[in-house]
């Protein structure tokens, strides 16, 4: 009991004098921060005060590693009477250095000073709450890096759109995949590199998934909705490809296989992978190809492709209009402007089901053909019960 106590009050009085020295030290970094390139080319004054913050930030981290100690005292004595008596206390002591930590960190990533922010994460780390750090590298670093670079992305799309070109939102997701990847590396790379590395001390805060693709995910539904829907079917299958393309770059941060399986298990990636609405996709996919190629079977009676038009596959033409849309169908579907590897069992089973139709045609053409003239005429005019049942097939899928 008397320990819980005197740890109590060993952070008080940390957090007291920490705190007197703070509104000081964080002005300072605040003011050199939004000119610290002139301020460094001129006299010092940064570096200054980039030092204060860095000693500033080693103090919280110290006084997160006793604030730990006390947390874990109080908990092993919760259930006497003297230690909940503290626990007022205890909790003020939290929330006081939950909310220094949180300003020193948001003041350290606006100043760039990696070293200060890695001091401030680490104490969070000490307290056991990594979410609370993951929630000020979202709105210190990544947050304001994400919305500037989906602003700009979008203005561009707007004057492209405007201007009469064609594709600004086919490839608007693919500009803020690239872009963001490209200015954290730039504007952020120690941190980043260190946050990566395996080893570094700081694998307990997700970087990839609760802060870069949840960041990412959010701004873009927020900012560029029009991304996720499949309505065209052209532009979501790049926007989707896009998608998959962040993911394996994120994948490619990663400092050990531990950290790849962390990404793909986590909330942010599920959240991800729920706004593309793939079935949709394919339904329209679908609902083209064996619709077309359900025309041609329909329509053609043998006709012949012209001479100049007939496609070669291998040592063989394709003469029939028919044989030449379902390669045309096949091709389609499988090619790389349609085709998705996650969506591959349904596009085999399309293929599968045009050859079958096709099959089907044949079948019912061959029967026509050895029928007196007059049979051939009413099994024409009634049509085929076979080539019906199976149409019905490719149209339902």
């Amino acid at each position: 009991m008397q320990e819980v106590a005197a740890s109590t009050g060993k952070v008080e009085k940390l957090l007291q004098e920490v705190g007197q020295q703070q509104t000081a030290a964080l002005s300072r970094t605040a003011a050199t921060g939004a000119a610290r390139a002139t301020a460094e080319s001129s006299n010092g004054i940064s570096s200054s005060s980039n030092e204060q913050l860095d000693n500033h930030c080693r103090i919280l981290e110290r006084v997160a590693g006793e604030a730990a100690r006390l947390l874990y005292l109080a908990e092993r004595g919760k259930q006497l009477a003297f230690v909940k008596t503290l626990e007022r206390r205890v909790m003020g002591c939290r929330m006081n250095l939950d909310k220094q930590l949180q300003a020193a960190l948001l003041a350290a990533l606006r100043a760039h000073n990696w070293s200060a922010a890695v001091h401030c994460l680490r104490g969070y780390l000490e307290l056991g709450e990594p979410g609370r750090a993951e929630e000020g590298l979202r709105a210190g670093l990544v947050g304001p890096l994400v919305a500037d670079i989906v602003t700009q992305v979008k203005r561009q799309s707007t004057a492209a759109a405007g201007g009469g070109q064609r594709d600004s939102s086919s490839s608007a997701l693919a500009q803020v995949v690239d872009q963001v990847l490209a200015r954290l590396r730039s504007e952020a790379g120690p941190l980043l590199s260190q946050l990566c590395a395996a080893g570094s001390g700081l694998s307990g805060i997700d970087l990839l998934g609760a802060v870069l693709l949840a960041e990412v995910s959010q701004a873009v539904a927020e900012g560029m909705p029009g991304v996720f829907s499949p309505g065209n079917p052209s532009a979501f299958h790049q926007n989707y490809l896009a998608g998959q393309s962040l993911l394996d770059q994120l994948e490619g941060l990663a400092g050990s296989r531990a950290a790849v399986e962390r990404l793909r298990g986590s909330s942010a990636a599920a959240g991800w992978a729920k706004r593309w609405n793939l079935a949709v996709y394919f339904s329209l996919v679908y609902q083209d190809i064996a619709g077309n190629f359900e025309a041609a079977a329909k329509a053609s009676q043998l006709q012949l492709v012209e001479p100049e038009q007939q496609q070669q596959l291998g040592a063989y033409r394709l003469q029939l209009t028919i044989s030449s849309s379902l390669w045309n169908s096949l091709q389609r579907a499988l090619s790389p402007d349609v085709f998705l590897l996650q969506l591959a069992d349904r596009f085999t089973k399309l293929c599968a089901q045009l050859l079958v139709r096709y099959d089907t045609w044949l079948l019912d053409v061959l029967q026509h053909s050895q029928q007196p003239p007059q049979q051939a005429a009413a099994a024409a005019g009634a049509g085929s019960p076979a080539a019906a049942g199976t149409a019905a097939g490719v149209a339902a899928g």
